[in-house]
C-alpha cells in the first residue's frame, strides 16, 4: 500500500543498515543549518540544489523503547498513521501521494520513530499538507487497527521461522533482560494481540507532539523556505511534554551460551556484549579497530581466520551498534552444525587475542585508507545526506561530524585501539547465541 519500511528485518540487515553506513560513507562536506521554531522544535536543514527534490524526515522520541509492557505498540501506531487522517481514508491518502509522485515511509527503531517524505520541489505544498495531516490528525479507524494487527502477527509468525531473527531476538533479550531495548521492535504475538484502540490513541497523544519531534530537511529549498515549511509541519501538533529519560542499560547476563534448537543444517552464531552509547568519545578508536577485526569485509581478521583459512563460514563479521543507553558489540557468522563449537571457540580466541595485542601497523594503515577512500561514496545524494542527518540528530553528534570524519579516523593510533578495546570489551562477559541443530 504505502512505501512503509518494516522493522522486522533480519539482524544482519539491521547491522548493515545501522552501522556499516557509518563507515562507508575522503570528503563529505555539506553545511547544516540549525534553528528552533517558536514551538521549540529543533530544525536541521541542508540546501542541495542539484535535483528539484526535497527529503523531509520527522523524528520522534517514540521508538519501541517507549512501548511499556505493550511490546510492538510504537510500531503499530506508526504503521496506522496513514490509514486515515483528517477525514481521508487510506485509499484517498495513497491516491493523493501517487498523483504527485511523492514517497512516504516510516521506520520504528528502538530509540526513535521516523516519518519520511520525498517529493518534487514543485509538489512541496501538496505533499507537506498530506504529511501534516497524517502526523497531526490521524484518525485511527478501528478496522485499520485489525488489518495492521493481522499483518503484524503474520510477520511475527514468519520471524519464528527465520533462524537469524530468532538469534537476534534471543541476543537482545539476553543482553538487556527487562530493559526497554530487550524486546523485538515489532512486538510479540501476545502483546500485539492485546493492544487496544485506546492504547494506540494514548501513545499517539503522548509521543507525537511538538515537544518530542526534531525535523530534518534536505534539498532544493533555501533556509527561509525551510523555516516556513517547518512551521507548517508543526502548526497542528499539540505542544505536549518531553518523555522521561530511558533507564541506563546494564548487561542482564554475563558469559555463557544459549542454544536454541532449530531444524537446519546451518547454525547461526552471535557473540555479544554491551559496550558504548551514542556519541561516545571512544567511538573512533573502536570503529577503526573493529574495521580491522571484523567490520572491513575481506582482509579483516575474523573473515580471514574463520572463512579463508578454515572454511568454517562463508562470512564472519563484527560491529558496534551504539544505542542511546548503551548498545552491543556483536560478532556473527553462519556455519554448519558440526563445526559450530569449533568456530565459536575460534571466534572467542580471535577476539581475546585482538583485545590483548591489537592490530599491526600495516593493518591500521590499510584500514584507514579503506575507510577514507570509501567515505565520500556514501554522501552523493539527498537521501544519503538525509540518512547522515538522521544519525546526527538522533545521536546528538556535532553538526560538522561528516566534515571531520576522515580527520578523526586518521588520528586514531594503535595504542588507542588496544586501550579502548580493553576498556569496553571483556571476553569473559560475552554471551553466545547458537540457533540450529
Amino acid at each position: 500500500m504505502f512505501n512503509i519500511l518494516y522493522s522486522n528485518r533480519f539482524f544482519l540487515s539491521i547491522l548493515i543498515a545501522g552501522f556499516v553506513v557509518y563507515a562507508d560513507s575522503v570528503q563529505a562536506n555539506f553545511e547544516i543549518k540549525h534553528w528552533t521554531t517558536n514551538k521549540g522544535v529543533p530544525i536541521y536543514h541542508v540546501y542541495e540544489s542539484e535535483l528539484p527534490m526535497v527529503d523531509i524526515e520527522l523524528i520522534f522520541d517514540a521508538g519501541s523503547a517507549r512501548d511499556g509492557e505493550l511490546y510492538g505498540l510504537a510500531h503499530l501506531v506508526t504503521e496506522l498513521l496513514a490509514y486515515g487522517a483528517d477525514g481521508m481514508d487510506a485509499d484517498q491518502i495513497t491516491t493523493a501521494f501517487d498523483s504527485i509522485g511523492a514517497q512516504y515511509s516510516t521506520d520504528t527503531g528502538r530509540d526513535a520513530t521516523s516519518i519520511s517524505l520525498r517529493t518534487l520541489t514543485s509538489q512541496l505544498r501538496e505533499s507537506t499538507e498530506l504529511l501534516t495531516a497524517i502526523v497531526s490528525a490521524a484518525d485511527f479507524p478501528e478496522q485499520a487497527l485489525e488489518q495492521v494487527r493481522t499483518r503484524t502477527l503474520t510477520a511475527i509468525r514468519k520471524q519464528a521461522q527465520e533462524p537469524s531473527t530468532i538469534a537476534s531476538i534471543a541476543l537482545f533479550k539476553a543482553l538487556y533482560g527487562d530493559h526497554p531495548y530487550g524486546h523485538p521492535r515489532i512486538g510479540l504475538a501476545e502483546t500485539v494481540s492485546a493492544i487496544s484502540l485506546a492504547d494506540v490513541k494514548d501513545f499517539y497523544n503522548e509521543y507525537f507532539t511538538a515537544s518530542n519531534i526534531q525535523i530534518s530537511i534536505v534539498g532544493d529549498i533555501n533556509s527561509a523556505q525551510a523555516e516556513q515549511l517547518a512551521d507548517k509541519l508543526t502548526s497542528r501538533l499539540a505542544i505536549g511534554t518531553k518523555p522521561p529519560p530511558l533507564p541506563l542499560a546494564e548487561q542482564a547476563s554475563d558469559y555463557g551460551e544459549i542454544r536454541i534448537p532449530f531444524d537446519s543444517k546451518q547454525a547461526h552464531v552471535y557473540i555479544a556484549q554491551l559496550t558504548i552509547g551514542f556519541n561516545d568519545p571512544d567511538y573512533f578508536p573502536l570503529y577503526v579497530g573493529n574495521h580491522i577485526l571484523g567490520g572491513g569485509g575481506f582482509g579483516s581478521r575474523l573473515l580471514e581466520e574463520i572463512r579463508v583459512k578454515r572454511g568454517y563460514a562463508y562470512s564472519a563479521w563484527s560491529y558496534f551498534i551504539p544505542q542511546r543507553k548503551r548498545g552491543p558489540f556483536v560478532v556473527g557468522f553462519q556455519t554448519s552444525i558440526d563445526q559450530a563449537d569449533d568456530a565459536l571457540a575460534l571466534a572467542r580466541k580471535l577476539i581475546a587475542e585482538y583485545i590483548e595485542d591489537g592490530p599491526s601497523a600495516d593493518e591500521l594503515k590499510l584500514s584507514k585508507q579503506h575507510i577514507k577512500g570509501s567515505f565520500a561514496l556514501r554522501v552523493g545524494s539527498n537521501a544519503q545526506i538525509s540518512n547522515w542527518l538522521r544519525r546526527i540528530i538522533v545521536e546528538k553528534l556535532e553538526l560538522d561530524y561528516t566534515n571531520t570524519f576522515t580527520e578523526k579516523t586518521e588520528q586514531v593510533e594503535r595504542e588507542q585501539i588496544i586501550n579502548r578495546f580493553k576498556k569496553h570489551i571483556q571476553p569473559d562477559k560475552m554471551i553466545a547465541i547458537i540457533v540450529g541443530g
